[in-house]
């Protein structure tokens, strides 16, 4: 019996880019990526074919819904980390905080 697995190693280097959905803004280096998995949704319409006997797919076209993307980054720094909760950076200046009692709240 022969195999129809072709072994290929591979380091799986390169660089990860990303920008906001929607966004015009160019792509940014993103940074040291340990891990990297994307989940692709997609619709697929089939045509059916009833020239042949048996039928089958005469075409398809898929369409993307939805992207998601899990990583594992190796760089947390301010810009990364303002990307992950959709935030912005803004530098503050250094100063001392007033001291303010809090007092706990109860929802509801």
């Amino acid at each position: 019996m022969l195999s129809t697995q072709i072994f290929r190693p591979t380091m799986n280097s390169g660089k990860v880019y990303a920008r906001l959905v929607g966004s015009a803004a160019p792509m940014q280096e993103v940074g040291g990526v340990e891990q990297l998995e994307l989940a692709i949704k997609e619709s697929i319409k089939k045509q059916t074919d009833y020239n042949r006997a048996g039928g089958g797919t005469r075409s398809q076209v898929s369409r993307v819904e939805e992207v998601t993307m899990k990583a594992v980054l190796q760089d947390i720094n301010p810009v990364n980390l303002a990307r992950a909760v959709f935030g912005n950076t803004s530098a503050v200046p250094v100063g001392t905080i007033p001291m303010r009692r809090m007092w706990p709240t109860r929802a509801g």
